[in-house]
């Protein structure tokens, strides 16, 4: 999933779910750094999903964030956040 999504990105946050099965960001961003079109600096680490998603809203507020990954690390943004439930999920949440 990562070759098609990096020439889309402006910046990219790399996190890990809270699983034994998650991949290590440190891992990511390094095959990122072969694969894609992004210069080092604009692709970074956080500790965890929650970290990522508040990075990225502080450098960019008005930016569309995409998290890819596992049906885990969404569970967790959502659980971190559930006033986002809308903007990761695209449902009304009035």
């Amino acid at each position: 999933i990562l070759s098609p999504l990096l020439p889309l990105a402006e910046r990219v946050v790399f996190t890990a779910a809270n699983s034994p099965r998650a991949a290590d960001p440190e891992s990511l961003r390094e095959l990122a750094r072969h694969l894609g079109p992004l210069p080092g600096e604009r692709l970074a680490v956080a500790a965890r999903p929650a970290d990522a998603l508040a990075r990225l809203r502080r450098e960019s507020p008005d930016a569309l964030v995409c998290a890819a990954g596992s049906l885990f690390l969404l569970g967790e943004l959502l659980a971190d956040r559930p006033e986002t439930l809308d903007m990761l999920c695209g449902i009304d949440a009035g």
